[in-house]
């Protein structure tokens, strides 16, 4: 958080610094600085030349030879990431019903046996008190 805090400064001044000058050459002079730089950054870190090199040609490489594959690889992700969801799920019901309660019980059943020993102490009656005072 502090790293982008600190390059949205650095931007914002450099972007004051520019602007107090009234030039707006200073992008210009960048680019003739960094082109590969700038390169990089205009095409997008080429994130959709990659996916489309990797998992695109894969998929179209590989379903010519088996007619429908692609419908079985897409319904086997699927029915795996509901299969995953449910065991998760499940784990959780689990972890729930006996860490999470298990707990709140345990606490609860050792807060009403003190409760039940501090009560025989609490009898109401006067004389009782006085006595234990002295």
């Amino acid at each position: 958080m502090g790293a982008s805090l600190l390059v949205a400064t650095l931007g914002l001044g450099i972007r004051l610094v520019a602007v107090s000058r009234r030039t707006n050459t200073l992008p210009a002079r960048a680019m003739a600085r960094l082109p590969g730089l700038h390169k990089l950054i205009y095409n997008k870190y080429y994130v959709d030349e990659i996916y489309q090199a990797t998992a695109v040609r894969a998929f179209m490489a590989a379903a010519p030879f088996r007619p429908g594959s692609t419908k079985h690889v897409i319904d086997g992700i699927v029915n795996l990431s509901g299969l995953v969801t449910r065991l998760f799920a499940r784990a959780g019901c689990l972890v729930d019903a006996y860490v999470v309660d298990g707990l709140v019980n345990l606490v609860g059943g050792h807060i009403r046996a003190m409760g039940q020993g501090i009560r025989r102490l609490q009898t109401g009656k006067l004389p009782s008190y006085l006595a234990g005072a002295r």
